[in-house]
């Protein structure tokens, strides 16, 4: 028994159903026990099921415990449709856009517009005091020349962005009042900032700050009804909740910053992270699992509050106790989403941090080569993601070698030389059927091996066995020296004449068609009526590179000529390593 609670306990992903999700479902259960179900107890659904339980004569706590329990598992596997519908994937199309047009984008717009102002005002004043310091410092005439002209383009661009800034917020505080209030009342203002829409942060320092909508950064979000808009409105990146924009923010970071994808690249990404920081990325996720399983067990909360409180009104009963709890779990489940909107924002400081970092050691990994520029890094990242997400294939195998290290291409190309040149040797081994009779004695049974080199090079040191069973039993059966042959007529690939090579080395074959042939004399006959072959060739050789290669099963794979043949016997013969 101690052996299996250790077992359970151990085990991450019962950990997660124990804490993430079954803690919350027993605190919203006894909840409704103590707060609702004292006054619904009489109505037919809360009836029957005190019946039913009755008549199965268990605790109720037990109950309440198995249902918490079975429900969190339950949620725990569909967990992703909850998220999905607090991010605001699943919301029908039409509140998807009323949302997205009328409260995000106009915000979005305004914070961009913001943010690149103070970034272009930070880079005026910065211009004004080199211009200063060069000025008390004699700078030569050419120097101030640039300096002023420097001053100028700065200005210019914080004009531009400050004409950008207040006209975004001019459509932010008016939209769509023309068109409700058609009798000379479009300038009736509106609330400064949408309801449930995400503000620059109080406490950030002018222009250091991060866009809390994944937006590009420096490119400004068109208007609706612009030509420049989009006709599909998921192709803004825009969610429309600040639960869904936080997710597309921490997922659209490495692709809008570096090119880098981290979301194909996800694994890619954490394996070569630190274990301190993987186990911090998981706590950060368990702890927004905690948070989304608490949202909706309040929102079951104040549901089933609020429809005991409406079927006691209905009764002629006025239950403040059901109302009151309703309003409760409302507000509950309000800071809860808020607080996950705080584990959110910490869990997207992780996946920027890992991105950072983590990203120099992928391109290692990758042998690419340092980019000269942002906008090179970028190209670099996609034509890398766009090889691990579609394939490689001869168009994107050319772009990303475009930021192979010299080395690493060369070696590329060699590796796949080499497995070209192995592909072109190629193994057949003759087995003989049948064995001697009392009736009809035949000759000695020989096993004959061939190796063929159609390649273009030379390989060495080649080493021919066989994996035979016989009657007598079963195992590697070794080849004594080879006799080498050649084509008679070498310029004529297909020409059926074969003539010996005299002085030939037993363990060298050379290109274009050569060929070793090996034959040995069986002890005893093979068994048959097996199923698969009672033989199968092992060949193997060095090429001109120095790498070992071995045919086996009509597999071919790079060894180290240094170990010996790893196979597994079973049924049909040896099994490979």
């Amino acid at each position: 028994m101690n052996s299996l609670l250790a077992g359970i306990t151990g085990n991450s992903r019962v950990q997660q159903i124990l804490i993430c999700w079954t803690t919350p479902l027993l605190i919203g259960a006894f909840a409704f026990v103590i707060v609702v179900l004292p006054d619904v107890r009489h109505a037919a659904a809360v009836a029957s099921v005190e019946a039913a339980v009755r008549v199965l004569n268990i605790n109720k706590f037990l109950l309440v415990f198995i249902a918490s329990l079975v429900t969190s598992v339950f949620l725990y596997v569909n967990r992703l449709p909850l998220w999905r519908f607090l991010e605001g994937y699943t919301w029908p199309g039409f509140l998807r856009r009323w949302r997205i047009v009328r409260a995000h984008v106009p915000q979005c717009r305004w914070l961009q517009a913001a943010l690149e102002y103070e970034r272009a005002e930070f880079t005026a004043g910065q211009a004004e005091a080199e211009f200063e310091k060069a000025a008390t410092d004699h700078a030569t005439d050419e120097q101030i020349r640039l300096l002023r002209k420097a001053i100028d383009e700065a200005q210019k661009a914080k004009n531009d962005w400050l004409a950008h800034r207040d006209a975004a917020n001019l459509w932010r505080l008016t939209r769509d009042r023309k068109r409700k209030n058609p009798k000379d009342h479009g300038w009736l203002p509106r609330r400064q900032q949408p309801l449930f829409t995400f503000g620059r942060p109080a406490s950030a320092q002018p222009g250091r700050w991060t866009l809390p909508y994944p937006a590009v950064p420096g490119k400004l979000s068109a208007y609706p009804g612009a030509p420049e808009y989009p006709a599909d409105i998921a192709s803004t990146q825009i969610l429309p909740t600040r639960l869904g924009n936080a997710m597309r923010v921490m997922e659209t970071y490495g692709v809008n910053t570096y090119g880098l994808d981290s979301q194909i690249m996800w694994y890619e990404l954490l394996t070569e992270s630190p274990e301190s920081m993987q186990a911090t990325l998981e706590q950060a996720q368990l702890e927004a699992d905690t948070l989304v399983c608490g949202i909706y067990t309040m929102v079951a909360l104040a549901c089933s509050a609020l429809a005991g409180a409406i079927w006691r009104a209905v009764g002629g009963t006025a239950d403040a106790k059901l109302w009151t709890a309703s309003v409760i779990s409302v507000v509950v489940a309000l800071i809860l989403y808020r607080r996950l909107l705080n584990s959110v924002e910490s869990w997207a400081s992780l996946v920027r941090t890992l991105v950072n970092k983590a990203r120099d050691v992928l391109r290692e990994k990758y042998g690419l080569r340092t980019p000269s520029s942002p906008e090179d890094e970028k190209r670099m990242w996609q034509a890398l993601t766009a090889s691990h997400w579609y394939g490689p294939d001869a168009v994107r195998t050319d772009e990303l070698a475009r930021y192979k290290r010299p080395g690493q291409t060369r070696r590329l190309a060699s590796e796949r030389e080499q497995f070209a040149e192995a592909s072109r040797v190629e193994v057949v081994l003759a087995v003989p059927r049948g064995g001697p009779t009392d009736l009809e004695p035949r000759p000695p049974l020989k096993l004959e091996l061939t190796v063929k080199n159609h390649g273009s090079y030379a390989i060495l040191d080649i080493e021919a066995m066989a994996w035979v069973e016989m009657l007598t039993g079963a195992g590697l059966f070794f080849f004594s020296e080879p006799r080498q042959e050649q084509r008679s007529d070498a310029l004529n690939p297909a020409s059926p004449y074969w003539e010996p090579v005299h002085g030939s080395h037993p363990d060298w074959l050379p290109p274009w068609d050569a060929r070793l042939i090996f034959e040995e004399d069986l002890p005893s006959p093979l068994k048959s009526g097996k199923e698969g072959a009672p033989a199968y060739p092992i060949v193997r050789w060095t090429d001109r590179w120095g790498t070992g290669w071995e045919h086996m099963r009509g597999k071919l794979q790079q060894v180290d000529r240094s170990e010996g043949v790893k196979y597994v016997l079973g049924p049909g013969g040896p099994a490979g390593p």
